[in-house]
């Protein structure tokens, strides 16, 4: 029992070091690793208890680089979208949807991948319209699968020309996700205590994580972070397309 909470605390300090690192991708870490020792409702509910806990802080150190513009467009039309996931589309073959989400995710993944070739020249900015498109569509995946970061973070990317701004915005955007995700899990009764003190075990070294992710990120420059980024959205894309 020691050892598996001591190794739930690493997952945790890892997810949280890649969240306060680049803004998102905890889940992706933490999500696969605790499924070995919890059921799927303890470890998605754990999670989702640590994540907001230990980003909390580092997000309102960055509350003032946030772009809240986008977060205007974005959040409103990602809580209708995990709506919809939730209750509309049930009758769709969603592991298909899921895999043909996965392909296009590598390739824009690629696509950023190619754009970092050229230190000096960002690509053409897409319209506010793809923003609301990208949000419809997390929020829709993110209520299918819980997984809304993709859509998200590709369209910021894309957006955003500052690293340090871009980071904050993804912060403050899935720290707001998680909150409303907590306050309807709280609600349907299903956060159980066994949940609250696997996240309370976990969360010291989450914190620990996130600060260490923040620490690395003021010290690296906007082409490798860029390349985090792209490479936490290639992973992500293989998983879903393999159906993981």
């Amino acid at each position: 029992m020691l050892t598996q909470l001591i190794l739930v605390s690493v997952i945790g300090f890892a997810g949280m070091f890649i969240r306060g690192l680049t803004g998102f991708g905890s889940a992706l870490v933490m999500t696969p690793l605790m499924l070995f020792f919890f059921d799927i409702q303890t470890s998605v509910i754990a999670i989702n208890l640590v994540e907001i806990a230990a980003v909390f802080s580092v997000t309102m150190n960055a509350r003032h680089d946030i772009d809240r513009q986008y977060l205007k467009i974005l959040l409103p039309i990602t809580i209708v979208g995990i709506a919809i996931g939730s209750f509309f589309l049930i009758s769709f073959n969603l592991q298909i949807l899921k895999q043909i989400f996965g392909v296009l995710t590598v390739i824009f993944s690629v696509r950023i991948f190619i754009n970092l070739r050229s230190a000096f020249s960002r690509q053409k900015k897409w319209s506010f319209a793809w923003g609301y498109l990208s949000g419809a569509l997390g929020g829709i995946l993110g209520g299918i699968f819980g997984t809304p970061g993709p859509p998200i973070t590709i369209y910021l990317e894309n957006q955003i020309d500052s690293q340090t701004v871009l980071r904050a915005t993804l912060l403050i955007y899935f720290l707001a996700l998680d909150v409303i995700r907590i306050i309807v899990y709280g609600c349907s009764g299903i956060v159980s205590l066994d949940m609250l003190k696997l996240a309370a075990f976990m969360l010291p070294a989450s914190l620990a994580g996130s600060y260490c992710g923040q620490f690395i990120n003021l010290r690296i420059n906007d082409k490798v972070f860029r390349a985090l980024v792209a490479v936490l959205l290639a992973i992500t894309g293989v998983l879903l397309a393999l159906g993981k």
